[in-house]
């Protein structure tokens, strides 16, 4: 018996499903290979197959355009949020802020590095520490920091978070 290949893509098996349908209406039902009771499921399974290949590719497309968006609010955000880390350390550098005041954003006094904001929970982590910080020095009596604002800083921030549970798939 001579070696046969099973279909190993999802548009092969629609091609070789589409044409076992297909041989049912133009050969006899008698001269098919397998019986009508296959030929009927063959039929609702193609039906089937096509609505789930094409919803799959539709979650896939919407998931690669929200991926995209995401990214780039992700790369504002990122850009805001490390641009305000870097004033508050040129404003302590500078004496316009006190050093202790660092701690109040989860920063160490003695440290003028940008802490790692590449990951997403990074991000989200140090984006929610300097708002809150700032919220608290503003509170202790100290004037804000500008360019950047805390508000254009935390309307990128509040942008950021709300697209990440997009990227997951819709659950079946």
């Amino acid at each position: 018996m001579p070696y046969r290949r099973l279909p190993n893509t999802n548009q092969a098996r629609l091609r070789s499903l589409q044409q076992a349908v297909n041989m049912g209406d133009y050969v006899d039902l008698y001269d098919l290979a397998f019986s009508y009771k296959n030929w009927e499921d063959a039929k609702t399974m193609l039906v089937r197959y096509e609505r789930a290949l094409f919803e799959s590719k539709q979650c896939s497309d919407n998931q690669f355009k929200t991926s995209k968006q995401l990214q780039e609010t992700a790369k504002m955000t990122r850009l805001y949020v490390s641009h305000f880390i870097q004033v508050l350390n040129m404003c302590v550098q500078r004496n316009e802020i006190k050093a202790e005041y660092k701690e109040l954003y989860g920063l160490d006094p003695a440290n003028f590095t940008v802490p790692d904001i590449n990951t997403d929970d990074g991000l989200i982590e140090w984006g929610r520490r300097i708002i809150d910080g700032e919220q608290k020095r503003l509170a202790k009596g100290g004037t804000p920091i500008y360019n950047p604002a805390i508000a254009k800083v935390r309307v990128h921030y509040d942008i950021f978070p709300e697209g990440t549970p997009k990227q997951h798939l819709p659950q079946h």
